[in-house]
């Protein structure tokens, strides 16, 4: 049971490098406790080691990795025919037809039941109860087949872009987020945290009182094709960041997507090379029409719920090509009409009237936007990644001669409500 448990405990719907390392830990699990049955495993040791060799090896590729789980499966047959077919294979036939040629049925001929049909049948049955009920060797047999039938579907899925299953490979889901109140010795470091990231975890460590919130690190910006390029890998990256926003939610007392008490939260880059002013950010990511007016019915909120959905609105909007200057110009047509010099002015009534025009004006320029809190926060982290990759941070690039591979980690924390309507907070 315990071995089955530590199956479970690996995800084999992908393979990257890293499950080959854990993987290769379990082997070694699995074959101690086969000599404790009493199981010579020198065949399969050996074949094992084949792994221990290939991990240091930087470009040794999924096909070879398959090739060597195949020599294993081979192994584990061969230890089930010596242990359990070859040693059987006399003596089996012979007691299957002496237990059952007593107990024929009226009018059945004895020789029927003789067969050879009926002895390969029982003999089968017994030798696959008694691989059953040796010590991991079913668990381990159907263990290795997992892991090349999952190598077989990378191989088949990525056979016409190798370069996308070499990034496959390479790539460490473990090392894929961190939280930024969390320590982790493996990841604080600013090539996998960027600079903002790893100042704002150590700003934590200093005590400083810093929102609290996560990193999708650079290690998922290098294995960025294969994560949006398989399923399976970015189903895991889903799971990791739905978890660190459930922490988010505990650590707020607020929940994502919830109309009346709604964690909102921002989505900014974060490399280790300065970029200034070149990379995309989202702010109040998770508001929607429906959550500012639904936030907007609380004391002390009415003001700054509309005034959140503005601000998501804008970087949304700038985001899909609008400009400042047409945000602005929005906002200077609501001061000059109700003559007014700083918005902080305006009633939250006429906020939610200036958020209203915000939205007009990017549908108008036939701008998709989104409602869903989720949709949202995906969106943003994608498009902050893809901002590395905008027109004028190559230009920079080029310019300060840095290097395209640098990447950025995203940054999702929680947004602090600051403007507060007469509230004096």
């Amino acid at each position: 049971m315990l071995f089955e448990e530590l199956i479970q405990s690996l995800n084999l719907k992908f393979i990257t490098k890293r499950t080959i390392v854990r993987i290769h830990t379990y082997l070694w699990h699995y074959l101690s406790a086969l000599e404790l049955e009493g199981i010579s495993t020198e065949g399969l040791v050996a074949k094992v080691k084949y792994v221990t060799s290939a991990l240091p090896v930087k470009q040794f590729s999924a096909e070879q990795y398959l090739d060597i789980f195949r020599f294993i499966s081979k192994g584990i047959q061969d230890v089930i025919r010596d242990y359990y077919i070859d040693a059987h294979s006399v003596n089996l036939p012979v007691i299957v037809r002496q237990i059952k040629a007593p107990v024929q049925e009226a009018g059945e001929k004895s020789e029927q039941l003789r067969s050879d049909e009926m002895v390969y049948q029982e003999s089968e049955s017994f030798i696959r109860s008694m691989i059953s009920s040796a010590f991991g060797l079913q668990v381990l047999d159907n263990f290795v087949h997992a892991v090349i039938k999952t190598l077989n579907a990378e191989l088949e899925k990525f056979k016409d872009n190798k370069r996308i299953l070499n990034l496959l490979m390479d790539y460490n889901p473990e090392l894929a987020v961190s939280s930024i109140y969390s320590r982790n010795v493996k990841m604080d470091n600013q090539i996998l945290l960027g600079n903002k990231g790893y100042f704002l975890k150590k700003l934590v460590s200093f005590g400083f009182p810093v929102p609290p919130g996560f990193i999708i690190t650079t290690e998922v910006f290098r294995g960025y094709d294969a994560v949006y390029g398989y399923k399976y890998i970015f189903r895991d990256l889903a799971d990791r960041i739905n978890k660190q926003i459930s922490d988010l939610e505990r650590k707020t007392g607020r929940k994502f997507g919830d109309r009346s008490n709604p964690l909102l939260l921002s989505v900014r880059s974060g490399a280790t090379v300065s970029l200034p002013g070149m990379m995309r950010s989202f702010l109040n990511v998770g508001i929607n029409a429906s959550i500012a007016e639904s936030l907007g019915g609380r004391k002390d909120f009415q003001w700054a719920a509309w005034d959140s959905y503005r601000r998501f609105l804008q970087t949304w909007g700038m985001f899909h090509g609008l400009s400042r200057d047409f945000f602005d110009a929005i906002m200077d047509g609501f001061k000059q009409k109700h003559g007014v010099e700083r918005k902080i002015q305006f009633s939250p009534d006429l906020m939610k009237t200036i958020a209203q025009a915000y939205k007009k004006g990017i549908q108008d320029n036939g701008i998709p936007l989104a409602d869903d809190p989720m949709r949202q926060l995906r969106h943003a982290i994608l498009q902050v990644f893809d901002s590395w990759y905008s027109e004028q941070a190559k230009i920079y690039r080029h310019q300060m001669r840095l290097s395209d591979e640098w990447g950025t980690a995203v940054i999702v924390q929680a947004m602090v409500f600051f403007y507060l309507w007469r509230s004096g907070r």
